[in-house]
């Protein structure tokens, strides 16, 4: 599952959160490793808060 925002500067911000691998979906087990990830690509855009 990710997020999406558009921010200042032009960039893309995604981050790749790893909820599938929780508990609750992986019958008790969180199988989540660290670090979790945030990705910033530019794409020349104003800012915009996606849904």
């Amino acid at each position: 599952m990710a997020r999406h925002d558009v921010g200042r500067g032009g960039y893309l911000y995604v981050t790749a959160n790893q909820l599938h691998r929780q508990d609750k979906y992986q019958g008790g087990a969180d199988l989540r490793t660290y670090p979790y990830f945030l990705f910033r690509v530019a794409i020349g855009a104003g800012p915009v808060r996606l849904r």
